[in-house]
């Protein structure tokens, strides 16, 4: 990774800036003092927003992410910075490095839109960095954002187990509450760890069906987290079928080992099932 002296930029260009996510970025950056260009489907003047900006930040649905790209891309100063809010890295990172000769760091926020930016998770994949990296690393945390910087590879890798097989999970769980009968189940029925399974496939359903589509289309080791979910599911059934059950105590001895989340029992979270 080569560096340089540290770049302030003064204008950001957000394209896509007055959607949901941009917009974000856009009152946020606007706060830190930043003259903020921004264009969405009704004002498509990306290419002159492209020319403008210090930094320029690729706003728009995953889908349409690497297209504006090529459009954009020729036209951002080889001095500027190109970087993105796209939910899989590998695809649009390449992108940038194929269309455009400006300075790139990949970005993905770990948040919705609705999400408040203090606290929230976002990480920086730094990929041809010539000065603004520092710049941009310190702007985030101002906005109260925890920065990680990762590899693309490593991100989209990293992705597939934290938001495709979580996406994978819930719609199978809710097609399959579908398909017994149980679309509706009064809330004196139900345990907290029902409800906590729930509100997570939920929260998916109050969103546009295409940004979990496109991210399970998008990210290439998607189907490897599909083919996981898969061969544990087949292998719970199997453990299912033993009358003695030991081998179905036994795995989940092992895993109450194996999966480590020690930032939910600092938050205290307790499921109790009655």
């Amino acid at each position: 990774m080569k560096t340089s002296e540290p770049k302030v930029p003064q204008t950001i260009s957000i394209i896509g800036g007055r959607g949901k996510m941009g917009s974000i970025f856009t009152g946020g950056f606007r706060e830190e003092g930043y003259e903020v260009l921004v264009s969405n489907a009704e004002c498509t003047n990306n290419i002159e927003l492209a020319e403008q900006g210090d930094v320029v930040v690729v706003s728009v649905p995953l889908k349409k992410t690497e297209e504006v790209i090529q459009q954009i891309g020729p036209y951002v100063r080889k001095e500027a910075l190109l970087t993105d809010l796209a939910s899989v890295k590998i695809k649009p990172v390449a992108a940038m490095i194929k269309y455009s000769q400006s300075e790139i760091i990949g970005g993905h926020p770990l948040f919705g839109p609705d999400a408040e930016l203090q606290g929230q998770n976002m990480i920086l994949c730094p990929t041809r960095e010539e000065g603004y990296l520092s710049w941009y690393k310190k702007t985030l945390e101002s906005l109260g954002i925890k920065i990680t910087l990762m590899d693309p590879e490593e991100h989209d890798k990293t992705m597939a187990a934290v938001q495709c097989l979580t996406y994978i999970s819930n719609i199978v769980f809710s097609h399959a509450l579908a398909e017994m009968g149980y679309q509706s189940i009064p809330e004196n029925l139900t345990a907290p760890a029902y409800l906590l399974r729930l509100s997570s496939a939920a929260k998916m359903f109050v969103q546009d069906p295409s940004l979990y589509a496109d991210i399970l289309s998008e990210n290439p080791f998607a189907e490897e987290a599909m083919r996981a979910y898969r061969e544990a599911a087949k292998k719970v059934d199997a453990l299912m079928q033993e009358p003695e059950k030991k081998g179905l105590e036994g795995l989940l001895g092992s895993l109450r080992k194996e999966i480590d989340c020690p930032y939910l029992h600092k938050k205290l979270v307790k499921i109790i099932d009655g």
